[in-house]
């Protein structure tokens, strides 16, 4: 369909303008982020074109601010009450807990870049690309029983040219996201699907939910506990509705927070969260990593003898905690 020709196109015209490219095959294109990628008169959107919006998926995300969602998460937000109700008027609207389109989310399908080279499958070792992407994992503490456990692989061209693809799997072993972490220094790290991921349970094909649950901040953080993969990595500091209400559910164990060094009022706050439930109570643990340090640093400089380490820190949150922490 013309971009023209699309209502739903239009509607998001009318919120933040005209885009600044767009590619009409793939019905897809970038606009400025207008929710917290903003210059210094805090106005004004940056210009930067961060905001990737696919409209065959009804889905958007900043790939600056990591801002995502469904199409009408970012409608209600910024637009007016004639384009909402413009908006669910067009599509098969059923308001749920998330505010998620049905139909839209039937539609979503994710796979793996075509372009992608499993590390276990390669038989040049001597091809440059492979070896810049296997020396950064090497890098960070990682090994090859790690790399082939965890499916990862790389890309030397397309959308994700020198990019390490870390795959993660639903309970049923099919794929529900992946992360693509540069290892050549691009100025954005990851470049991940515009999926949504607050309804994702990163791993969860790994997970047992009667055995100690660890929540990390990272993929490579997730990794550098290995041979531990009880491990739900964020996909940033905060703790999604979705994870939350599950773990209530199902979590039968210890739960235990060990997000970066430099997030310690969200781990409270995670921890905190969880405590105070009557499911969780006194089931709730955190670890205390060293400022701007993370398990992945942990891994890369003192090993799995390391890692085993600073798990003994675990510990309960105290009065005191609460306190200096204002939380």
């Amino acid at each position: 369909m013309n971009k023209e020709n699309n209502p739903i196109y239009n509607i998001i015209v009318n919120v933040l303008g005209n885009p600044k490219k767009y590619n009409e095959t793939q019905q897809q294109g970038q606009w400025d982020c207008i929710h917290t990628c903003l210059t210094e008169n805090n106005d004004i959107p940056d210009g930067k074109g961060n905001l990737e919006i696919s409209f065959s998926k009804g889905v958007f995300k900043c790939w600056k601010c990591e801002w995502s969602g469904y199409l009408r998460k970012l409608i209600k937000r910024y637009g007016s009450k004639l384009d909402l109700k413009q908006y669910d008027s067009l599509i098969d609207y059923t308001n749920d807990n998330n505010g998620q389109d049905k139909k839209l989310i039937k539609q979503e399908q994710l796979y793996l870049p075509q372009e992608l080279i499993l590390f276990k499958d390669v038989i040049n070792k001597k091809d440059l690309s492979y070896k810049e992407a296997y020396n950064y994992l090497i890098s960070r503490g990682l090994n090859d029983e790690i790399i082939n456990e965890y499916n990862i692989g790389y890309c030397s061209k397309g959308k994700y040219e020198n990019r390490i693809i870390f795959p993660s799997y639903n309970k049923h072993n099919k794929l529900n996201y992946f992360l693509a972490r540069s290892y050549v220094g691009h100025k954005i790290k990851y470049k991940n699907p515009i999926l949504p991921k607050m309804n994702v349970i990163i791993n969860e094909i790994n997970i047992n939910w009667d055995s100690t649950i660890f929540l990390t901040e990272g993929m490579m953080d997730a990794m550098a506990l290995y041979p531990i993969k009880n491990v739900i990595p964020l996909i940033g500091k905060t703790m999604s509705d979705h994870l939350y209400h599950i773990l209530l559910k199902r979590a039968k164990g210890y739960i235990i927070v060990c997000l970066d060094g430099d997030a310690k009022k969200e781990t409270y706050q995670i921890y905190k969260k969880l405590h105070t439930t009557i499911q969780l109570k006194n089931k709730v643990r955190i670890i205390d990593l060293p400022d701007n340090s993370d398990l992945s640093d942990i891994r890369k400089d003192f090993g799995k003898e390391g890692i085993i380490e600073i798990l003994k820190t675990n510990r309960k949150l105290e009065l005191s905690d609460y306190i200096e922490n204002n939380i």
